[in-house]
């Protein structure tokens, strides 16, 4: 431990007390950091929080004072430990209390000379033990500051001061200390407002009276550490405990006055407690003792100035600072490091988890705590599980010496138990990741072992819960390695780490499809599904499109479509009398389910229900034709017809595929070779006739149907319906004269004789209409020739009275105008204008170069034939009902001004 004196600088004092008057310091105090004491001869306390020291607080005290002199002055103070209140006597036998966060002083005014208090307990801010020099405890209680509630707690026997009192809140225990006698109660005198000590019988008492007569002056020091802890000076020696649930005053310690060096020279004026030493102030020497081995570890006198004496050690027991003070002087005994000189020792006494508590030491000293630890409880206490704990948690001996500790008894149940304990709290407490897998997989060949020689549910238990805690520790590959033969923990820890390909690949080893199913739908990721969509597929059919169908938002049909078909390949192999088809009855579903899917799933479908029959049946290519009705869009048509071209039992499906890419020519080709003549009519009729083109394909066909039939004829009977029949559905797109050329040797004229002269009759008919045409035609081309000689040969226009312009609206007869063949009235300056602005370029360019020209010269008769000119040029054609006006259909009507308007009324 090291131990340094430092002098505190008083200097600011000196403005509060006379030049003439040596400074006296008196009782000070320190808790929570907040540093008071008073001057003798002054009405001043000062307070210093130490954490701003800068800041000094001098509060003066309301004390009486006669003449020059001070008669009342400060005695002896005691702080609570929160710094927030200040218990004071004086001189005069008067109580105060000073409120230090308000800086009020109260007097107590029940408190007088009869009560000499010499030694207080704080219970908490408002509550306190007090001692008097008469053999009297009094508990005070703070409610009303000037009149507090006092009750007597006990009253001694013997005429003798109380020299300290320590109650323990914890559990009831009381010590009082008085002359040199110890008593003591286990008991909790407050739990009843009844009882007091005085009708409680002491548990304890005991006499530390020396018989020797040189005894100590200043005997009966009683301190504390606000704690259970306590020290007391006696004539034998100071007596140091703890006041905990199993002391006894026997079990108190004493360390004899004999044993201090000069103790005759140097007597004890005061002691206080650390945590594990006792700091004892002998004149002016400073002295500290360890607690545990009772060996002084510092003594050192601190230098005397002329008239200073040394009155007293104080103890911060909340900040843990120590102080000596003198009449003069204030001096910090600053200890640290107080662990390194302990742990030992309470190791030693075998006080671990005492030691543990202790701040300060490093990791190697933590470490051999945990070791000693460890070893007091396997070979002390016999305690293998809880040596193991603490084991665990240090490094200062090998993991493998420390195993082979535990392994001296390794067919102990308990020895197996330990090893464990201990591998798994290094591992709980190892930073590395190597250690971390070397420990984790060491624990698990451990479970495995135990499991492996016998079935033990708790065992079994145990692994799987360390299993689980510790996951991420673990290296799968390794434990799968370990645990291959237990399928318990590898099903187990496999399930714990997600690793659905092993599981997956675990099950279809075993050929268990149904837990392979629940594995893939309880992990629901799509890569297993993908992965083993094949096997189970053929194994397991109808499960497995179950489970797809259940996972719809996870899965891409399309991804499935190899195990579909690998799937189909091998129900084909089955042969004809196989069940359902179930790769087709979910691309069935997914149609249904799926609002867009390409091209390959329609194809599939369509493969597979092409191909799955062998032989002809209706019903089925009825099926097949209505899907490809159905999605004719979603088809690869090419496919599917190349595709029924090489089945024969397709022929209808090939039919219908080459009709509906318009292979009109090819459809009834192979409809007519294989005697489909109704299915060879339909497509027929499917042909549209709106063309040219068509209506001779059409033509063509029927021609070619027709020859089909009646080469199919092997006499004479029923030609007559046949053709009957043909020329009937063509509509008239063939006649009997087309069907003559077909006609084959066997059929007569007889067969046809209804239909020839029906034909002649209606080919006659539509010659006189021909005829009847021609006539009207002759005549409409008289008449048109005669209007054009008449339109020639006319020089003038009737105009209506009123006529305006239909340009400006404004009447023709106010200026020059023309008039042209379709009545249309303009103004010649508006004619010239709306030609100017038009789009015919040409009328424009000769209009500017006329005008140009007209300018240029002054004769007066030849500006009038000139204008006889531009008449010709304006006449040319009509603005509005010209390609002058066609032009402008796409020019944009301005309706924000009146011509705009104007211009769309007449529209």
């Amino acid at each position: 431990m090291n131990i340094e004196i430092e002098h505190v600088q008083l200097d600011f004092i000196k403005q509060y007390i006379p030049q003439d008057i040596l400074p006296s310091i008196i009782s000070l105090q320190v808790c929570s950091n907040i540093f008071t004491f008073a001057i003798k001869k002054s009405n001043y306390i000062f307070v210093i929080n130490l954490d701003k020291p800068s800041e000094i607080n001098s509060i003066k005290l309301p004390f009486n004072s006669g003449g020059n002199a001070i008669n009342e002055t400060i005695i002896i103070t005691w702080l609570n430990a929160n710094g927030t209140r200040l218990f004071m006597k004086t001189n005069l036998a008067k109580y105060y209390v000073l409120d230090i966060p308000t800086q009020k002083t109260f007097i107590v005014k029940r408190l007088n000379k009869n009560y000499n208090i010499k030694c207080i307990q704080w219970l908490d801010d408002n509550s306190l033990l007090a001692g008097t020099s008469n053999g009297h405890i009094y508990s005070i209680l703070f409610n009303n500051i000037n009149d507090p509630v006092i009750k007597v707690l006990w009253k001694s026997k013997m005429p003798a001061s109380i020299s300290g009192v320590l109650y323990n809140g914890g559990n009831g225990n009381i010590l009082v200390a008085i002359d040199n006698t110890l008593i003591y109660w286990k008991s909790d005198v407050f739990s009843s407002p009844i009882k007091t000590l005085q009708e409680i019988k002491p548990t304890e008492i005991k006499d530390f009276t020396y018989d020797n007569t040189n005894t100590t002056q200043f005997k009966n020091k009683f301190t504390t550490n606000n704690k259970n802890k306590f020290a007391w000076t006696t004539d034998v020696g100071i007596v140091y405990g703890n006041l905990d649930v199993d002391s006894t005053i026997n079990s108190f310690k004493i360390y004899l006055n004999v044993e201090l060096p000069n103790s005759d020279r140097y007597q004890i004026k005061d002691l206080i407690l650390s945590d594990y030493h006792m700091v004892l102030l002998r004149g002016s020497l400073i002295t500290i003792i360890n607690q545990l081995s009772n060996k002084i570890i510092f003594e050192q006198s601190i230098d005397e100035g002329n008239n200073e004496k040394f009155l007293h050690l104080v103890k911060d027991n909340v900040s843990l600072t120590y102080w000596c003070f003198s009449n003069m002087n204030i001096y910090e005994l600053v200890l640290s490091d107080e662990s390194k000189s302990i742990w030992k020792l309470l190791c030693e006494e075998n006080r671990f988890e005492e030691a543990l508590k202790l701040g300060g030491l490093n990791t190697d000293e933590i470490q051999l705590i945990y070791y000693n630890y460890g070893k007091y409880l396997l070979e002390s206490k016999k305690d293998p599980q809880s040596a193991a704990l603490q084991f665990g948690k240090t490094n200062a001996q090998s993991i493998a010496s420390i195993v082979l500790d535990f392994m001296s008894d390794i067919e102990n149940e308990n020895s197996f138990n330990a090893i464990q304990t201990y591998l798994i709290t290094k591992l709980e407490n190892s930073r590395t990741e190597t250690n971390k897998i070397l420990l984790s997989s060491w624990i698990i060949w451990n479970f495995n072992k135990i499991l492996y020689e016998k079935d033990d549910p708790i065992i079994e238990k145990d692994a799987k819960t360390f299993l689980q805690k510790h996951v991420t520790s673990l290296d799968k590959e390794t434990v799968y390695e370990i645990t291959r033969d237990n399928h318990q923990l590898l099903l187990y820890f496999a399930d714990l780490i997600k690793d659905y390909n092993f599981l997956m690949s675990y099950w279809i080893s075993r050929r268990h499809w149904n837990e392979s199913l629940k594995i893939m739908s309880t992990f629901n990721v799509s890569t297993i599904i993908y992965k083993y969509s094949t096997i189970l597929l053929i194994n397991a059919p109808h499960e497995t499109i179950v489970a797809w169908m259940k996972l719809k938002g996870l899965i891409d049909p399309v991804k499935l479509i190899p195990s579909v078909l690998n799937y189909f390949t091998n129900y084909l192999k089955l042969g004809p009398n196989n069940d359902e088809n179930f790769a087709l009855t979910y691309l069935n579903w997914c149609i249904g389910e799926y609002p867009k899917l390409p091209k390959i799933i329609y194809n599939t479908m369509c493969y597979m229900m092409i191909t799955t029959i062998p032989s002809i049946n209706s019903y089925e290519d009825r099926n097949i034709m209505s899907f490809l009705d159905q999605n004719e869009n979603r088809l690869d048509k090419d496919f599917i017809l190349r595709l029924s071209l090489k089945l024969p039992q397709r022929i209808k499906v090939s039919i219908f595929l080459l009709k509906s890419l318009k292979l009109y020519d090819e459809a009834v080709t192979m409809s007519l070779e294989n005697k489909l003549f109704e299915m060879a009519k339909d497509v027929i009729n499917r042909i549209e006739d709106k063309e040219l083109e068509e209506k001779r394909l059409k033509k063509k066909l029927w021609l070619k149907y027709c020859k089909a039939r009646l080469s199919n004829l092997n006499g004479e009977d029923g030609a007559k319906n046949i053709i009957n029949s043909i020329l009937a559905d063509s509509n008239g797109i063939i006649q009997i004269n087309d069907i003559l050329p077909v006609l084959n040797n066997v059929i007569t004229i007889a067969n046809i004789k209804d239909e020839l002269i029906k034909n002649l009759q209606n080919h006659s008919n539509i010659m006189k209409s021909i005829a009847t045409d021609i006539e009207k035609t002759n005549n409409l081309k008289k008449l048109i020739s005669s209007d054009i000689k008449e339109l020639n040969t006319r020089t003038y226009q009737i105009m209506e009275p009123g006529n305006s312009c239909k340009s400006c609206d404004k009447l023709l007869q106010n200026r020059k105008f023309l008039v042209f063949p379709c009545k249309h009235c303009f103004h010649t300056d508006c004619l010239i204008r709306l030609i100017l602005n038009s789009n015919d370029f040409q009328l424009k360019s000769q209009i500017q170069n006329f005008q140009q020209k007209l300018s240029k010269k002054s004769d007066v008769k030849n500006k009038r034939q000139d204008l006889s000119e531009l008449e010709s040029i304006l006449t040319k054609k009509c603005v509005l009902c010209s390609d002058i006006n066609i032009n402008t259909i796409d020019n944009a009507i301005d309706l924000n001004n009146e011509v705009g308007i104007n211009k769309w009324n007449k529209l």
